[in-house]
């Protein structure tokens, strides 16, 4: 398994670090840090990866409710949506589903 972890905090991305290679021992895990490098541009290469994770920032207490979750949701699908068509020139994904929300 290969993780992107993308946040603008040395600590965080350090921290999630430590915990993904005490959870996934044999996962490849790569930091992006935007405040360093900026968005990742239009070449970057994303189907490398198995896992995006990118939700510093969020609130919470808004996270643990339904209309945060389903907030959270929307926003994925249109970021994914608007990469694909840039990519490819069509949207490509219908729609998005978390099997699993874990908030720490």
């Amino acid at each position: 398994m290969r993780i992107l972890l993308i946040d603008d905090s040395d600590v965080f991305r350090l921290q999630i670090r430590q915990i993904l290679r005490e959870a996934i021992p044999d996962a490849e895990i790569d930091s992006w840090d935007p405040v360093a490098y900026g968005k990742p541009g239009p070449s970057f290469d994303w189907r490398r990866y198995d896992l995006l994770l990118l939700l510093n920032g969020r609130e919470y207490q808004a996270l643990m409710t339904r209309a945060g979750k389903e907030a959270l949701r929307a926003e994925c699908l249109k970021t994914v949506q608007e990469l694909l068509r840039r990519e490819t020139g069509k949207a490509g994904v219908e729609d998005l589903y978390f099997t699993s929300f874990v908030v720490q």
